[in-house]
């Protein structure tokens, strides 16, 4: 008996562990690389192409006015992260409805650029974002953890 609370404890430290590296990878700046709203490309209707996320708050890009039709003024929301389940997802809330809603993530590793990127996705919008200010080098564990514990089937 005492074995089996042993192994459970253990297990239970492995997965918060693993969530709170996901945690940590998420809070940062990112770099938005490719964006689509409901099948449009809108990179080039964002004032800017970035995304912050700060503890549960977060930043993103409004839009530059009637870009395909989209004119969303929130830049500011929260975020919460559930690792309960596979795949990972990221709820955020704001009025900006480009960004809110409850979207799956996923890391990835780009070895020619040097680069950690995330996938952020849903019916209505996929992001493919660089981690900024971000050493590369220096984090080749945690890479490997992040991308194969986002990738794994259910």
């Amino acid at each position: 008996m005492r074995s089996i609370t042993v192994i459970s404890c253990l297990i239970l430290g492995l997965l918060s562990s693993c969530s709170n590296n996901v945690k940590s990878a998420i809070n940062g700046w990112w770099s938005i690389d490719t964006i689509y709203y409901n099948g449009y490309d809108i990179r080039y209707c964002l004032w800017l192409n970035s995304l912050t996320f700060k503890n549960q708050t977060c930043e993103f890009a409004e839009t530059n006015g009637y870009c395909l039709n989209i004119n969303e003024k929130g830049k500011y929301g929260t975020w919460k992260l559930n690792t309960d389940s596979l795949p990972y997802t990221i709820e955020i809330r704001s009025r900006n409805k480009i960004f809110a809603g409850k979207h799956t993530i996923k890391f990835k590793r780009d070895d020619g650029n040097s680069l950690l990127k995330m996938e952020i996705e849903s019916d209505s919008l996929y992001i493919v974002c660089r981690k900024g200010l971000f050493n590369y080098t220096a984090n080749q564990e945690l890479i490997d953890e992040l991308v194969l514990q986002t990738n794994q089937k259910k």
